[in-house]
């Protein structure tokens, strides 16, 4: 009970997620109140939503049991009519396995469209007409996809026969609900699947333009990229990076699979995260993994050009970008390696890699110097670009041999360097 005369109810995912034994990762109620009915129990509570009958108490969506009709901009509806039947509520809800009630206390599972009965077949099946509950919403088309992948089910006949249909929908979705769904899908057990079948059923070139055109290539693609991202930890910023990284050619190590130049993939990849609306950090981390990233990245060409000191290779990532960045970038050329049918790592990679285990994980970066900026200035007599450029080459000295990095060798190496012509 929420308060005198209200009955509230645990609706949706969490009653999915208890039914099969998972910690749910939100709790949604509904109650038989109005909202304002709800405020005057919880004054204090959020009432960002409220037209939609949507109220926040305490982090928790209490939600008023309601009908809902005329999705004029396929999200919101046009017309809510609150104090209807439970049955009713849950009648506009997107898929059986959520829409499902459980009252409290005594929390009896309320089921009217044999959700349970479809978790126990592992099926994905619409509430009432597929189609329907896909205009009402196109994110339920992308939801679909998520769920599958999520979840480990399947897509019952009617939804995979209408998914094609409804997949253009999704332009009219904005960019931050798209990644919520895609980045649970890439975070998902089975992120290969997802990622299939988000091109199967032609979801992928209007959820990610940037990489997907439309075509035959669009199921090869997503399939590599879902298989690069399932053998990567289960971590977003590298997932993400292999997406576009094997998307793009950079890292696919097969010769089906055309690279795209950097600089354009790199410009596509900022138009993406910037519909995407991503933080600023998630951006950079994954463009400099795109960056670094196969053969033309820092280690790639290095080696390339004679370079084989992977202690060298290792510093000079981690001065730059630190621990987590570097370990990233080799997990990623790890897992686009072995998604191409090989083990191990590519052998630019692998020096990386082996410079990287003999670094003790203490070692702090980015490096300080024992030298300063006026230290160098004093000992060259002048201020400028010069300063700039000394400190530039005592950083590659340290970087070549942390042993270095001392007062009277820095010196050393500084007026070795003034006289070089």
């Amino acid at each position: 009970m929420i308060g005198s005369g209200g009955r509230a109810f645990l609706v949706g995912g969490p009653v999915r997620d208890l039914l099969m034994g998972r910690t749910p990762r939100d709790w949604d109620v509904a109650t038989d109140f109005p909202p304002d009915e709800v405020l005057r129990v919880f004054p204090d509570a959020s009432t960002v939503g409220a037209e939609f009958g949507r109220i926040q108490v305490g982090g928790v969506d209490v939600v008023s049991l309601r009908a809902e009709s005329d999705y004029s901009d396929r999200r919101h509806p046009s017309r809510v009519v609150f104090g209807v039947s439970l049955l009713e509520d849950l009648k506009r809800r997107d898929f059986t396995i959520n829409a499902m009630a459980a009252e409290f206390h005594e929390l009896e599972v309320f089921d009217p469209f044999s959700g349970a009965e479809d978790l126990e077949r592992k099926v994905i099946r619409a509430v009432g007409e597929p189609l329907d509950r896909f205009s009402e919403d196109p994110l339920r088309v992308f939801r679909a996809i998520r769920f599958e992948a999520e979840l480990d089910m399947t897509l019952h006949p009617s939804v995979a026969a209408v998914l094609p249909e409804a997949a253009p929908f999704i332009v009219q979705v904005s960019g931050e609900r798209i990644f919520a769904e895609l980045s649970r899908t890439l975070l998902s057990a089975e992120v290969r699947r997802g990622m299939s079948d988000m091109a199967a059923f032609g979801l992928a070139r209007f959820a990610l333009p940037e990489i997907f055109v439309g075509d035959a290539s669009d199921v090869y693609l997503a399939d590599k990229a879902g298989r690069s991202a399932s053998l990567a930890a289960p971590d977003l910023t590298t997932r993400l990076a292999l997406l576009f990284s094997v998307g793009g050619g950079l890292v696919s190590y097969d010769e089906k699979t055309a690279a795209c130049p950097l600089d354009d993939l790199l410009e596509r990849a900022k138009a993406a995260f910037a519909r995407f609306n991503l933080p600023s950090s998630m951006r950079r981390d994954v463009l400099w993994l795109l960056r670094n990233a196969g053969e033309g990245g820092f280690a790639g060409r290095a080696v390339a050009s004679g370079e084989a000191d992977g202690g060298y290779l290792a510093r000079k990532l981690l001065d730059e970008a630190g621990w987590d960045q570097v370990r990233r970038l080799v997990d990623l050329e790890r897992a686009a390696w072995e998604a191409s049918g090989r083990t191990g790592l590519p052998p630019h990679a692998a020096i990386l890699a082996s410079g990287l285990q003999a670094e003790s994980d203490d070692a702090r970066f980015p490096i300080k110097l024992a030298l300063s900026g006026e230290d160098v200035m004093r000992t060259l007599g002048r201020s400028g670009p010069p300063v700039g450029e000394a400190l530039a080459y005592l950083k590659e000295v340290v970087l070549r041999d942390p042993r270095k990095n001392e007062v009277h060798l820095l010196e050393q190496a500084l007026r070795e360097w003034r006289r070089s012509p």
